[in-house]
């Protein structure tokens, strides 16, 4: 099959639905379909294994960049050239569509109550008048509910019903498909590596250990996993936590080391 694969940036390191889409690409390439990309950006290694669109750019205002990838995106891909056309979000056209960061207006009520009352009220009016949350809102109401979009996979039962809720999508156009995971990489023939982890880090062998992925720390919840760590540690428990990723790295130091769990937590 020919399949289209979009978004604003194919650089793996950047996030999650990016990381999603360029293993994918490999995926379905292994399986031989042909498989074309756009975006604006792409990781110099794809240029060269797939067929790449460059999309036009806009950097400034950056509210209006969105839109202006999603516009001149629509203008290239011609929904007629494609057997498949996957959107994650940030687009018009697509037949198939997996919201890989959930649904935007769900995302906006979680991350504005991710602040203490009563800043979240603040936050959530703040979110809903900002002209690039409300681009990203409407371009997402708008793709999800194209006629021409055959399927949405939601990543969870929760998008779902957050698709169901918001956008009064049809309960039988939606099909939950959970994330998959490369199970030669996260295997248990892997713990070879936890001598190594553990001595990098100084932790010792028979400690039990965490580990917090998150690009965004606050909305993640790592400020309720140090306070269950903490409750945990007054209980006797031995536990570590080593966290990676983006946040507020010094703001979550200072707070492990107010509830006295500072030498347990490692930030990478």
């Amino acid at each position: 099959m020919k399949i289209a694969l979009s978004i604003e940036y194919f650089i793996e390191k950047r996030g999650g639905a990016e990381r999603y889409l360029v293993d994918l690409a490999h995926r379905l390439k292994k399986h031989g379909h042909e498989v074309h990309l756009f975006s604006k950006k792409f990781d110099p290694e794809l240029s060269k294994l797939f067929y790449a669109h460059p999309v036009k750019n806009l950097a400034f205002p950056s509210f209006l960049s969105r839109l202006f990838f999603a516009y001149h995106h629509k203008k290239m891909i011609g929904v007629d050239d494609f057997d498949v056309i996957l959107g994650v979000g940030g687009t018009l056209v697509a037949n198939f569509v997996q919201l890989h960061g959930g649904v935007h207006n769900s995302w906006l009520i979680k991350d504005a109550n991710s602040y203490p009352f009563p800043l979240n009220i603040w936050k959530l009016i703040e979110r809903r008048i900002n002209p690039k949350q409300v681009i990203n809102g409407w371009m997402e109401k708008k793709l999800t509910k194209n006629y021409k979009v055959k399927r949405i996979i939601a990543i969870s039962d929760m998008v779902k019903k957050d698709l169901i809720r918001f956008y009064k999508i049809p309960e039988e156009k939606i099909d939950v498909i959970y994330n998959g995971v490369d199970i030669n990489r996260f295997h248990p023939t892997m713990r070879v590596f936890r001598e190594e982890v553990r001595n990098r880090y100084n932790i010792p062998l028979e400690k039990f250990l965490i580990i917090f992925m998150a690009n965004n720390f606050r909305l993640k919840g790592l400020k309720y996993l140090l306070l269950a760590i903490g409750e945990l540690s007054r209980e006797g428990e031995d536990i570590y936590l080593v966290v990676v990723g983006k946040g507020k790295v010094e703001r979550y130091k200072r707070f492990a080391k107010k509830i006295g769990i500072k030498e347990r937590i490692i930030f990478t």
